[in-house]
């Protein structure tokens, strides 16, 4: 067991071989994020809703980002969130 496994042991909510949640992007449009999981809960899923016939990169971005840090904070508690890796 490695020095990093030892420091967490007794803390039943700390698994060194667990990761933490993070946003996954499921769908794209060409460049644009339309559509994002949770990789810990895959049955968990949001999809973009452009305000425009043209969909917005920034704006789906910032759209997915933000159900994704909900949906961490209300099931995975109030740790930093997985944000979306381009």
């Amino acid at each position: 067991m490695g020095a990093k496994c030892r420091q967490n042991v007794g803390r039943l909510w700390e698994t060194c071989r667990m990761k933490k949640p993070r946003l996954h992007v499921t769908k794209w449009l060409g460049e644009i994020p339309v559509e994002i999981e949770c990789t810990s809960c895959p049955e968990w899923s949001f999809r973009a809703t452009p305000s425009s016939h043209r969909p917005n990169r920034e704006e789906c971005s910032q759209q997915l980002q933000r159900a994704f840090d909900q949906h961490f904070k209300t099931v995975h508690g109030s740790e930093e969130s997985g944000k979306i890796s381009e």
